[in-house]
């Protein structure tokens, strides 16, 4: 008979004669005995195996089935060198992270690639084998306790890691999760700190937000804003320390005035997740408890977990991203105003309808109320008279960047490029400043002698500005020329379209269409990396145009 057509046979049955499965009160033909270690007998050791499975498939859940499975060979070790590595019982019925339907190739490749991995040994193998492994550690299989379990989780994130690209997206959720249901006596944080990569602490930003405390948050406001200010290229400078410094007088300042006209800005940036039926942790393995019992567990302040009844319920707060027009407008206001104090490169003003556009996004009468409020009131003015009130009294001085020439020393690896400038003009000016020289060393009349010395002083000033003028042009035709050369043949397209202004609409549509991408995220990718050079994004919001300010420096290098 076809293997799959006997599973789904064996499927219907099952609710056909029993309903369901019992689950943990099922009777088990016999009590399942560990594998001797000095078995040697593979064969033997396999047909055992299947018998566990094919004995119990109608009593037990797929939990408590593949837990006695995997105790039987917990011990065991083999050294098979197969053919092929993925698994060859693979159907659309198969559980993917247990031993279901193993054909002996299946059971020899995967415990033979089990071994090795045991000895330190980490090779890549079928995505359904690396799965089966990390459920065997949820379940404890070859672990001394929940803390031997966490600690050889994270080693074979940290090793395995290179072969899939999925397990920094998803491992840190599930030593969470397998954290939470378990009883550890170490904190979790001591856990987080031996992880491959870096985990920013959220639960301390939300508890602080939700005090009205704005200090150090800089990150926090990256993830849920519009405007990606971790990316501004000012970070990088000397003066970088003003944009962390006066994101928090800034929304010090918007709190105080939200709260005089009844808005809570932390309720606004923090919300409260609440599942009111259940949750259910480590959805994706198939996690064995013989007896649970009803506990509650807080994680770190802001993650409330109940079990009752055999139910998980939680309470988490999380960061709010409803808003993330609104504070990124607040940001990109305030650096648009540090910019053009410090004399640093040039960065678009945002468009004050930004603030409205979160009311499309929102669907209660309170929120949309909320936000017309906001709209009434004028944040612009607001931003700008705290961000220049925190600079003056930073006593940093004004166009500090031209004075200092700072631009220079921030590029120093830059490309040297040709700048073209008005050599004409330049010579007039050069050839005056030299005859000013000679007749200074002719004796006149001291009042003539004064008026030499003042127009040489002057000239010379002037020299000085061709010269600034000079270097700013290099720096931004350079800054423009790595932004260009850093986009695909598609991005390019979609640039030179929005530059000709002609059917602009249908041309970058069909562009995209071509590639099979959204035209959403080809224009994202975009201004991903104009943020990265330039310190901007150039593509407006409505992605039918380039911002007025940027598009003689791109047409020069495009």
């Amino acid at each position: 008979m076809d293997r799959d057509l006997e599973y789904v046979i064996r499927e219907l049955a099952q609710y056909i004669i029993k309903g369901e499965k019992k689950g943990k009160n099922a009777y088990k033909k016999e009590k399942i005995v560990q594998l001797d270690k000095n078995s040697s007998d593979i064969n033997q050791i396999y047909k055992k195996f299947k018998k566990i499975e094919n004995d119990n498939y109608w009593s037990l859940q797929d939990d408590e089935l593949f837990y006695w499975q995997a105790k039987y060979v917990e011990n065991f070790e083999d050294d098979y060198e197969p053919k092929i590595e993925r698994r060859n019982s693979y159907t659309l019925f198969v559980k993917r992270n247990t031993y279901s339907d193993f054909t002996l190739s299946d059971f020899r490749t995967y415990f033979s690639w089990r071994t090795k991995i045991r000895k330190g040994i980490f090779e890549k193998i079928d995505f359904e084998y690396e799965q089966i492994y990390i459920n065997e550690l949820l379940n404890k299989i070859g672990c001394k306790d929940t803390n031997d379990a966490v600690n050889k989780l994270i080693e074979f994130w940290s090793e395995y890691r290179k072969y899939s690209s999925d397990l920094d997206g998803n491992m840190p959720d599930i030593i969470k999760e397998f954290y939470i249901i378990n009883t550890i006596n170490i904190p979790y944080r001591e856990y987080v700190k031996k992880y491959p990569i870096k985990l920013r602490n959220t639960a301390k930003d939300l508890k602080d937000i939700k005090k009205g405390i704005y200090s150090n948050k800089i990150e926090f406001f990256n993830e849920i804003s519009s405007y990606k200010i971790a990316q501004s290229k000012l970070l990088e400078t000397k003066y970088g320390y003003v944009l962390e410094e006066c994101t928090e007088k800034v929304f010090n300042k918007i709190h105080q005035e939200f709260e005089k006209v009844n808005i809570s800005l932390p309720d606004m940036l923090v919300r409260k997740n609440e599942t009111e039926h259940y949750w259910q942790p480590l959805r994706r393995y198939t996690v064995y408890e013989e007896e649970e019992k009803d506990k509650e567990f807080i994680l770190e302040g802001t993650e409330k977990y109940q079990y009752k009844n055999g139910i998980w319920t939680r309470i988490v707060y999380s960061a709010q991203v409803k808003y993330r027009n609104m504070m990124g407008y607040i940001l990109k206001a305030m650096e648009y105003n540090i910019r053009d104090y410090l004399g640093y490169r040039k960065l678009k003003h945002p468009e004050e309808w930004e603030l409205a556009r979160d009311g499309m996004y929102c669907y209660s009468e309170k929120e949309i109320k909320m936000i017309l409020k906001i709209n009434q009131m004028n944040i612009k003015e607001i931003v700008e008279e705290e961000t220049l009130k925190y600079l003056e009294n930073t006593k940093i001085p004004k166009m500090v960047f031209k004075k200092k020439k700072l631009n220079q020393n921030e590029f120093e690896q830059e490309e040297k490029i040709e700048i073209v400038f008005n050599q004409e003009q330049f010579e007039k000016l050069r050839e005056k400043s030299e005859e000013i020289q000679k007749a200074l060393i002719i004796e006149d009349e001291e009042k003539e002698i004064e008026s030499i010395e003042e127009q040489t002083k002057n000239t010379n000033i002037e020299l000085e500005k061709i010269e600034e003028e000079k270097q700013e042009q290099a720096l931004n035709e350079n800054i423009f020329k790595v932004f260009v050369e850093d986009l695909t043949k598609t991005e390019k397209e979609i640039v030179n379209v929005l530059l000709q202004k002609q059917d602009i609409e249908n041309k970058i549509l069909q562009i995209a269409k071509a590639q099979n991408e959204m035209l959403e995220v080809i224009v994202s990718n975009i201004n991903d990396k104009a943020l990265e050079t330039i310190g901007d994004t150039i593509i407006e919001s409505n992605m039918t145009s380039i911002y007025e300010d940027y598009e003689e420096d791109i047409k020069q290098v495009l």
